[in-house]
């Protein structure tokens, strides 16, 4: 019963980093909003941040996080200052 308790244990910031490498700082920017791509697997406790469990953590590590980004409820920025308004675009003047 022991194991089953490690294996579901929750890692503080400092041991996430020590697991995964990834800068103690980093890891706090990542459970944020304004983080847009996948977020490590966390639960906060209060205004503690906890990472894991240890096994979810790695996953998400080893996976290809540079293709994947957070599906956002709004549609997608315009990059070229633009909106679309039916079938009409009207250029948006700063």
């Amino acid at each position: 019963m022991t194991d089953f308790k490690k294996h579901k244990k929750l890692l503080t910031r400092r041991e996430a980093y020590l697991a995964t490498g990834i800068p103690e700082r980093t890891l706090k920017h990542m459970v944020t909003d304004k983080y847009q791509y996948i977020k490590p697997p966390h639960k906060k406790i209060g205004k503690t941040t906890f990472y894991g469990p240890l096994h979810q953590l790695m996953a998400w590590f080893d996976q290809d996080l540079s293709k994947s980004t957070k599906q956002n409820s709004k549609s997608k920025e315009n990059t070229d200052n633009t909106l679309d308004i039916s079938d009409k675009k009207i250029k948006v003047i700063k």
